[in-house]
């Protein structure tokens, strides 16, 4: 009789638990999907916000930004089993490698972003964080960052004039067929 109460105790405590579990899994998914109709997502619950936070950091941004930015309560951490980094790491898979993530975990912030060379994110967020006093305002000075970043190196365009049609017939190095040689 005590062993069924004892399972039955513990499949009671499990049952509570399995709900936490499976919310923390969510916040990287929960984030992805939120991103794909805006550009800034704060979890219900992230220490510091409010309801006016997201527009605030979305007003850091500009329409033509490829640069995402994430509040996560800091519990997300402990909650995942991975540390701010990693989570970065998973948000930029879930978002197909090709965003500029700001993220801040409670009151730890990164930058990431496999489309910039190696530690420009990073780096303009150390910098953005070493003049803020808060995770909300180190967001947006890494946006801020990231944009004089930009301005500095620009990414080279294709110019239409890079392209251009060549008939193969008329240059014979080209493997023409008006070259007597070939």
């Amino acid at each position: 009789m005590r062993d069924i109460a004892k399972a039955s105790a513990l499949a009671f405590v499990l049952a509570l638990l399995a709900p936490n579990v499976a919310f923390a899994a969510d916040y990287i998914k929960d984030a992805a999907e939120a991103l794909k109709k805006s550009s800034v997502y704060v979890a219900p619950g992230t220490e510091g916000t409010d309801r006016d936070t997201a527009g605030k950091l979305q007003t850091r941004l500009r329409s033509d930004d490829n640069i995402v930015l994430v509040m996560l309560p800091s519990a997300a951490e402990a909650e995942i089993g991975a540390d701010i980094t990693t989570i970065a790491t998973r948000l930029s898979q879930e978002l197909g490698n090709q965003r500029i993530i700001g993220l801040a975990v409670g009151n730890k912030v990164v930058g990431y972003a496999l489309s910039l060379p190696s530690g420009v994110a990073a780096d303009r967020m150390r910098r953005a964080r070493s003049v803020s006093n808060d995770p909300i305002t180190a967001l947006g000075t890494f946006a801020q960052n990231i944009h004089i970043w930009q301005a500095e190196n620009p990414q080279p365009q294709p110019s239409p004039s890079s392209f251009c049609d060549i008939d193969p017939h008329a240059v014979p190095a080209l493997g023409g067929t008006d070259d007597p040689r070939l």
